[in-house]
């Protein structure tokens, strides 16, 4: 028996197994960006951190000189090799409210490039004092995605403020991102096709008494059994009472037109006999006419009566 059924009708398995199927796809795909989006947070809190962590080093060495700023000679090695995705550079605000960077006081591996800043920098700066901000901007290297993080400190004998930037190529946490989230989908795409198959067997476990039922009463129309005698679940208990009930009253309407047929015939029968035996004795053209019409008669009534009795 197919399980969902014809599919041109309404079919209460389909309806059970298409509802299930809806809500795990969606709770799965709900729960697949959520992680992925949980994940991608994770990732950048600690590129974020490791940002923060070259910024500190900045600023620990940065020292003010007969009042010229001094950055320190080494920060982080990767920041002297040329566009090796690790930068930093130490600006300042102009006049304008613009952050702009100070000459000589850049990494080499910006290679003479500079870090693009967004023009409301200084705002959310000056807004949060002491509060890393972190932004995405295109690297000095064609093509080349860098993660920004700039932070507004002061130093005593300077009247402006400095702004720290650190930056690094993002591509290889973002490569770490996709590979999480097609290992995710893979993993949730598995699970929720063994959910929907483990629904599709639990709707069939559980529709079973159904269909056992559609076996027996097509097996009491056949006349095979008389009544339903099934182990059924509490849920089907009514349903089975009440077509026990319904066969038992149609089994008392048939036996009472079967007797109702039987007194009939037999009411029938004597009078034929009477016109037979009367048209016996009294020879002539009606009576033979008589009696060929009573055996027509007594004919059907004994054929009506063997069906009645059947």
């Amino acid at each position: 028996m197919n399980l969902l059924g014809d599919v041109t009708r309404p079919s209460l398995a389909r309806r059970l197994v298409i509802l299930a199927s809806g809500g795990i796809v969606a709770a799965l795909l709900i729960a697949a960006v959520v992680l992925a989006l949980l994940f991608q947070q994770a990732a950048l809190r600690r590129f974020d951190a490791n940002l923060s962590d070259l910024i500190d080093n900045l600023i620990a060495g940065t020292t003010i000189e007969q009042g010229e700023v001094v950055a320190p000679a080494l920060t982080d090695l990767r920041a002297l090799r040329a566009l090796s995705g690790r930068y930093w550079e130490i600006a300042e605000v102009t006049p304008d409210g613009k952050v702009q960077a100070m000459e000589a006081l850049t990494s080499r591996s910006l290679y003479g490039a500079l870090l693009q800043t967004p023009p409301d920098l200084a705002q959310r700066l000056r807004a949060e004092p002491g509060k890393p901000i972190a932004y995405d901007a295109p690297g000095p290297q064609p093509g080349e995605h860098v993660r920004v993080l700039a932070r507004w400190t002061t130093f005593y004998g300077l009247e402006q403020p400095l702004v720290f930037l650190a930056a690094e190529d993002r591509r290889p946490v973002d490569r770490e991102v996709l590979g999480f989230v097609t290992a995710t989908a893979v993993a949730f795409g598995l699970l929720g096709l063994g959910l929907i198959v483990a629904v599709i067997v639990q709707v069939r476990v559980g529709l079973r008494p159904l269909f056992n039922l559609q076996t027996e009463v097509a097996e009491v129309r056949r006349g095979k059994t008389e009544r339903l005698q099934g182990a059924y679940p509490s849920e089907l208990l009514p349903l089975t009472d009440e077509l026990n009930a319904l066969v038992e009253h149609n089994q008392e309407t048939v036996e009472r037109q079967r007797t109702h047929v039987g007194n009939l015939a037999h009411a029938l029968k004597t009078p034929i006999s009477v016109m037979i035996t009367e048209a016996g004795q009294r020879p002539g053209p009606l009576a033979e006419v008589v009696t060929r019409q009573a055996d027509v008669m007594r004919q059907q009534v004994d054929h009506h009566l063997r069906r009645a009795r059947a």
